[in-house]
């Protein structure tokens, strides 16, 4: 995650870089198929 917030902030100085900050966040949506990492619910 931080480095979705990164590519944000970098693209706030540099408009070419929002492609790629929208495609980070959509992968962590798991809008781009399945997650490449797994995981374990907290709680």
């Amino acid at each position: 995650m931080r480095l979705v917030t990164f590519a944000f902030q970098t693209a706030a100085q540099n408009p070419d870089a929002l492609p790629e900050a929208h495609h980070r966040l959509a992968c962590l949506r798991g809008e781009r198929g399945p997650r490449p990492w797994g995981w374990t619910p907290v709680g």
